[in-house]
C-alpha cells in the first residue's frame, strides 16, 4: 500500500515538474499566433494603403505631364517626376516584403540590370548629404571595382539610404561618424561587401537579436519596424546577405554582402 501511494505522490510530482515547461509552450505557441494574426491584419491594410497611395502618386505624375504639355519642361516638374517614381519603387518595395516578387525570367537581358559597386554607392550618396546633419561626418571608401550583376539599382539605393538613416538617428550629438565602404567579402572573391557603420548608442545583446524582426524597433513612436526587414527581403531576393554587428555604447555595423562578376 505504501509503495502505491508513493507511485502515486511521484506520478504528481512528475506532473507538476512538467507544469512550467508545458506553460511556457502554450505561451510561446500564442504569441506566434498572436503575431501571425497581427501580421495578417496589418499586411491587409498595408495593401490597402499602397494601392490607395500609388492612385493617388500616378494622377500627380498625369499633372506632371499636362503642366509640361501646357508651359514646356520645368525643372520643378521633372523633380516632383523623380519624387513620385522613386515613392512608387518604395512602395513596391513594401508590397514585396509580404508578398515576394517572382523569380526573374532566365531569358532576361541581366546586363541591363548590372550595376557597379562604386557607382551604386555615388548614386546613394548623392542625398545622403541633405539628411545627415553638419555635425556628424560621412565617410565613404570604395575598395571594389566589382559589379553586381542582375539588381534592381534603386531597391538597394533604398537599402543603403535606410541604413544610414537609422545610423544618422543613433548618432545623435556632436562626434558622430557614420562610414559606407564596400571591399571584397573576406576570404570570398566571388561576393562584395558593402558596409555601414556608426559610431552611436549600438544595440544590447537581445536588441541585436530582433533587428530584423518584423515590426520590432528601437525608436519608439517614431519607428515602424519595416525599414530592416525590408531591406533583407531586397537583399535576400538577389542572392545576398544582409547581418548586423552591434555593441550598446559602441556603435552598429550593417554589412550587405551579393554576388559580383
Amino acid at each position: 500500500m505504501q509503495q502505491a501511494n508513493d507511485d502515486r505522490q511521484a506520478v504528481r510530482d512528475d506532473e507538476v515538474t512538467g507544469l512550467p515547461a508545458q506553460k511556457h509552450e502554450v505561451d510561446s505557441t500564442t504569441r506566434r499566433i498572436e503575431t501571425l494574426q497581427r501580421s495578417a491584419a496589418i499586411g491587409q491594410l498595408t495593401a490597402s494603403a499602397v494601392h490607395d497611395i500609388r492612385n493617388n502618386l500616378s494622377s500627380m505624375a498625369l499633372i506632371g505631364d499636362a503642366l509640361d504639355a501646357a508651359f514646356g519642361p520645368d525643372d520643378r516638374v521633372s523633380i516632383l517626376r523623380r519624387e513620385i517614381s522613386g515613392t512608387l519603387d518604395l512602395l513596391s518595395s513594401i508590397s514585396s516584403f509580404a508578398r515576394p516578387q517572382p523569380e526573374t525570367n532566365e531569358d532576361e537581358d541581366v546586363d541591363e540590370l548590372s550595376f557597379s559597386v562604386s557607382a551604386l554607392i555615388e548614386q546613394a550618396t548623392t542625398l545622403l548629404h541633405i539628411v545627415i546633419p553638419a555635425s556628424t561626418d560621412l565617410e565613404i571608401a570604395i575598395e571594389t571595382q566589382s559589379v553586381f550583376p542582375a539588381i534592381e539599382p534603386r531597391e538597394f539605393q533604398q537599402v543603403i539610404l535606410n541604413l544610414v538613416l537609422n545610423a544618422r538617428d543613433a548618432t545623435t550629438g556632436p562626434g558622430g561618424v557614420i562610414s559606407i565602404a564596400a571591399m571584397p567579402s573576406p576570404g570570398d572573391p566571388t561576393h562584395a561587401d558593402i558596409c555601414v557603420e556608426d559610431n552611436g548608442t549600438g544595440m544590447s545583446t537581445d536588441e541585436l537579436s530582433r533587428a530584423f524582426e518584423p515590426y520590432f524597433t528601437t525608436k519608439g513612436e517614431a519607428g515602424t519596424g519595416l525599414g530592416l526587414p525590408i531591406c533583407r527581403e531586397i537583399v535576400e531576393r538577389h542572392g545576398g546577405e544582409l547581418f548586423a554587428q552591434s555593441e550598446a555604447g559602441i556603435g552598429s555595423r550593417f554589412t550587405i554582402r551579393l554576388p559580383v562578376t
